[in-house]
């Protein structure tokens, strides 16, 4: 397999990367920087209907005004998997249907190279740029460690959080880049994968909050990402399982169905 496909997908693409970086750093230092001044307040809301915080997932989660639940609350709950799927998702639809679009791919297929292989190097892209996302996130986040922010904040377990994060990322991006590569309609790709990732957050919400409904969770990558507390309890490695299998299949049936499909003109 040609290394120089990998390596071209991030030269491409060098410039979002850094943006996109950036922005994350600056999400990441906002809130870090924001908790000396919310913590406090935040432990007020402790006693917030029991229904609303599990809502948002803080179910047996520390006290609001601790490093984990501040943490959860403001970041990890909304903003972090918001950004993340994002961004992965941004990437994994650019690099088949957006590459379409643009006629990229069909000056990159007039050179001897399988389809697999294109598929196989933007997909790898995809997933080594998402760990970037959780990277930046980490070491953002954790700088607040050993200055003090949260000096009693376990790093191992902040860790596992991220990883859980990185995992949700995948399984969006995967899911956005196999249905790229499946239909070659960067339109309808990003279409399916905003309405499942905002369904099945809304499902693992109401799951928490309406009885009737806590078996739906099981089918929600939102139950899997923080279902476990991993800032509290550590991540739930079979949980893991689930996100993992995701990015599976989709690299599966999307490689397939882009082997079989004529590409589309530029600009179609």
């Amino acid at each position: 397999m040609s290394k120089v496909l990998f390596r071209r997908a991030f030269k491409d693409r060098r410039r979002s990367f850094a943006w996109w970086a950036l922005g994350l750093a600056l999400l990441g230092g906002m809130y870090t920087a924001l908790f000396p001044s919310l913590g406090d307040l935040l432990s007020q809301l402790d006693e917030y209907p029991e229904e609303i915080l599990k809502a948002f997932g803080l179910e047996g989660v520390a006290q609001l005004g601790t490093p984990e639940g501040y943490l959860q609350l403001e970041l990890f709950s909304i903003m972090a998997p918001i950004s993340v799927i994002v961004f992965a998702t941004v990437l994994g639809v650019g690099a088949i249907a957006g590459a379409e679009r643009s006629g990229e791919m069909e000056l990159l297929m007039a050179n001897p190279i399988s389809r697999t292989t294109v598929f196989v190097q933007r997909f790898a892209a995809m997933l080594i740029a998402t760990v970037g996302t959780g990277v930046v996130f980490w070491i953002v986040t954790s700088i607040g460690i050993p200055v003090g922010v949260w000096p009693d904040l376990d790093n191992w377990k902040l860790t596992q959080a991220l990883i859980s994060l990185v995992l949700l990322g995948w399984a969006f991006g995967s899911l956005g880049l196999g249905l790229s590569g499946a239909t070659g309609n960067s339109g309808l790709s990003y279409s399916i994968v905003g309405a499942t990732a905002l369904g099945t957050f809304v499902l693992n919400s109401f799951s928490k909050t309406i009885d009737g409904l806590d078996p739906a969770k099981w089918a929600s990558p939102f139950h899997y990402y923080l279902g476990s507390s991993p800032l509290t309890d550590g991540i739930n490695w079979w949980h893991t399982l689930v996100p993992l299998a995701i990015t599976a299949v989709a690299f599966v049936v999307g490689l397939y169905m882009f082997n079989r499909r004529d590409l589309k003109q530029p600009g179609g």
